[in-house]
C-alpha cells in the first residue's frame, strides 16, 4: 500500500511538471531586418498572450513566448509576418526576422465635404467660409 502512494506522487509529480512547461513563458529575443539593416520601431505582439514591444533603434526586441504562440510583426512600411513559436526558436532564444517592404499606392483621395481639387488658388475660391471669429468681432 505504501508503495502504491509512493509511486502514485511520483506520476502525480511528472504529470505536473509536464503541464507546468507549457505555462511558463520563455524570453524570445531577436531582430528585425530588411536588407540587412535592423529596422527601428516594429510592433511586435504575442497575439497568444496579448503582450507586445517595439523594437529598439538595431530592430532588437525582447518578449515572453510559449511553444506553439503566434508573434505578428508589423510596420506601417513593411508587410506583416507572423510567425509560430517552434521548439527551434525557443532553444536558441534568438531569431531573426526579415520583413519585405510594402509600398501602398491610391489611385484617388477624396476629401468631403469640400470636394478639394489640389489647386489652391481655386479651392480657396471655392470654399465659403463661415464668420470669422477674431478678438474684435468677440468684444
Amino acid at each position: 500500500m505504501q508503495r502504491n502512494k509512493k509511486f502514485f506522487l511520483f506520476f502525480l509529480l511528472i504529470v505536473s511538471s509536464a503541464s507546468a512547461q507549457s505555462v511558463f513563458f520563455y524570453n524570445l529575443e531577436g531582430k528585425v531586418i530588411n536588407s540587412n539593416k535592423g529596422i527601428a520601431d516594429v510592433h511586435v505582439m504575442n497575439t497568444s498572450s496579448n503582450r507586445a514591444t517595439i523594437t529598439d533603434a538595431e530592430g532588437i526586441f525582447s518578449i515572453a513566448a510559449r511553444l506553439n504562440d503566434t508573434i505578428l510583426f508589423s510596420a506601417v512600411q513593411y508587410k506583416r509576418v507572423n510567425l509560430v513559436v517552434t521548439r527551434a526558436m525557443l532553444e536558441s532564444r534568438t531569431i531573426v526576422v526579415p520583413l519585405e517592404e510594402f509600398i501602398n499606392e491610391l489611385d484617388e483621395v477624396v476629401v468631403r465635404p469640400y470636394n478639394l481639387s489640389g489647386d489652391l488658388g481655386r479651392d480657396m475660391n471655392n470654399l465659403k467660409p463661415d464668420k470669422v471669429y477674431v478678438a474684435a468681432t468677440l468684444g
